[in-house]
């Protein structure tokens, strides 16, 4: 079976999870299928929002073109451009202003009308200030010095006022001599409309947001738009090519359009925020989303907290038994779940009994335990008496009292340090500290410099960790003594003989384990020697020998301190 040896916890937790996957599966279809609607609604919107900014784009130039027409073939402007006396021209000029004043109030796009003949330099204007840019615009277009047009069209150049502020465009229209009900070809004259297109962006714009951006590029610089541009929206502006598309402006999109209309020579480009387009949905879509994910947060947190009360009383009692094994605790701690009590119950009764028969074994063993450490502790006392007569003691003081009397300085050294190690053998505890084994053996190398006239050098490498780390006495100084009396025998006078003594503390099992490594750079040991003084070592016999047995009756020092090492300390 698939879930054969799998635990409750597991598989809960693969339940829940499978559960969780549908959920979440189930929650982002929804929202798959609720974004392709939102998009194709927003697609929707724009577009007829595109439709209508386009078609008021057409109608702007159908307007301009018909007021210009409306205004060129009025009786009284035919008149003004047209006349063959003056007092025509005077009867004619205040109704030729009030038409002029109402083709400008019935199109707010039209800034300024100019009216120009060709044939007899004539010219009429609603704005005389704004001369200056009709005959810049007659000039750069080659319609001055008697040339006409054929057909009306609007120019691909802006102009300004003078401070640069508003950018106008100017529409021609050719219109003829039509008095009298008579068209005469060859008597022509110019209709220069100016727009302006500050005020034509503010009328295309129908969105009216304060957010989207509309505006005029001419050759890739702009030349109006419906508000102030920001240095990242005004590149976006310009990167719009496509006629429907999408443009990112810092961590928000924008749906984005560009017409381009013949006539004029320029694009008009605009983007709108999404967000704006639909508003409200929006509104709604997130706080869906924000609904729907605190209803998954909180189904989550209770369906865990379910989990948790079946499956922690369950882990609890697996925990506490591992603990039992180990030794860390000796009964199960009680339980909230009443149909997992009893069981926990009836673990403790079992352990009590265990217990019970543990401890009548544990103290016979005690006993023989003691038995065993009073007999081990009389051998190490017996293998110290061996190398340590106490009687030598007092006949040191002695020799000391008398080189001091006869001012013997090097002999008093000499037994002074004696004098010392001896102390050190007969009053010290069964177990030292390193640092009093470090000064036992200083003045046991004090003793052998002035016996042997410094002829080597100690170098000690001693962590001030290591000092309070307790360690069998006198186990250092047989050690030491071989590589002074065997290891420099052979060695070159002249060679710097060197003792080196290093300490540290390692972690074994949980367990700090004191290591102390000596050595020297003299003749070294043999092979077959190495391996004689290693069988004497392994051998069960070798405390009988009178010789040799230095080395041996440390290794077996050591081996009794490392098993009884806690009930030492």
């Amino acid at each position: 079976m698939p879930f054969k040896n799998m635990s409750l916890k597991t598989l809960i937790y693969i339940s829940s999870g499978i559960m969780a996957f549908f959920l979440v599966f189930m929650v982002g279809m929804y929202f798959y299928i609720f974004s392709l609607e939102l998009e194709g609604q927003i697609q929707t919107s724009f577009e007829s929002l595109a439709d209508n900014i386009e078609t008021r784009l057409i109608e702007c130039v159908e307007s301009i073109n018909e007021s210009a027409k409306q205004y060129a073939y009025s009786s009284d402007i035919q008149t003004i451009t047209f006349f063959d006396n003056p007092e025509e021209y005077f009867i004619a000029a205040s109704p030729a202003e009030d038409v002029l004043n109402f083709i400008l109030d019935s199109n707010p796009n039209i800034s300024a009308i100019y009216i120009y003949n060709n044939k007899n330099g004539r010219n009429f204007s609603s704005d005389s200030s704004k001369r200056r840019i009709f005959s810049k615009a007659l000039e750069e277009h080659g319609l001055t010095g008697g040339k006409n047009i054929d057909a009306p069209f609007f120019s691909t150049s802006f102009y300004d006022d003078g401070l640069k502020i508003t950018p106008y465009v100017v529409y021609f229209y050719p219109f003829y001599n039509v008095r009298d009900r008579k068209f005469e070809r060859n008597e022509s004259a110019i209709c220069v409309i100016l727009c302006d297109l500050n005020h034509l962006i503010q009328w295309l714009d129908i969105d009216k947001s304060s957010r989207s951006a509309m505006a005029v590029l001419y050759e890739d610089s702009i030349v109006s738009s419906n508000r102030n541009l920001s240095e990242i929206e005004i590149n976006a502006l310009r990167n719009i090519t496509d006629s429907h598309g999408k443009v990112s402006v810092g961590n928000e999109k924008y749906l984005s359009n560009s017409i381009t209309l013949p006539q004029f020579g320029w694009k008009l480009v605009y983007m709108i925020p999404e967000k704006d387009l639909l508003g409200g949905i929006i509104r709604v879509r997130n706080i869906s989303y924000i609904l729907i994910s605190v209803v998954m947060v909180l189904l989550f947190a209770m369906m865990m907290q379910l989990f948790r009360f079946v499956t922690s009383p369950i882990q609890q009692i697996v925990n506490d038994v591992r603990r039992v094994r180990k030794g860390e605790c000796s009964r199960i701690r009680p339980v909230n779940v009443l149909e997992l009590q009893e069981l926990s119950n009836g673990i403790n009764l079992t352990l009590e009994s265990i217990e019970q028969a543990h401890a009548k074994e544990r103290e016979t063993q005690r006993k023989l335990y003691n038995a065993v450490i009073e007999q081990k502790q009389a051998l190490i006392y017996a293998y110290r008496s061996q190398i340590n007569p106490h009687f030598l003691f007092n006949t040191l003081e002695c020799m000391r009292s008398m080189a001091r009397h006869y001012n013997a300085i090097p002999l008093e050294k000499v037994i002074s340090s004696l004098s010392a190690m001896f102390r050190y053998s007969l009053r010290s505890n069964t177990v030292v500290t390193l640092s009093e084994e470090i000064e036992h053996l200083k003045n046991y190398l004090n003793f052998m410099k002035l016996r042997t006239g410094s002829s080597f050098e100690v170098r000690m490498f001693i962590p001030p960790e290591t000092f309070s780390h307790p360690i069998l006495p006198i186990c250092l100084q047989p050690i030491v003594e071989n590589s002074i009396t065997h290891g420099f025998t052979d060695s070159n006078g002249n060679h710097l003989k060197i003792i080196q003594i290093q300490s540290w503390i390692s972690d074994i099992s949980g367990e700090s384990m004191l290591h102390v490594r000596i050595s020297d750079n003299g003749c070294g040991i043999p092979e077959k020697k190495l391996k004689e003084l290693v069988a004497n070592m392994e051998s069960e016999n070798n405390v009988e020998k009178k010789y040799s047995i230095g080395l041996t009756i440390l290794q077996k020092g050591l081996s009794w301190f490392s098993e009884n090492r806690a009930d030492l300390l």
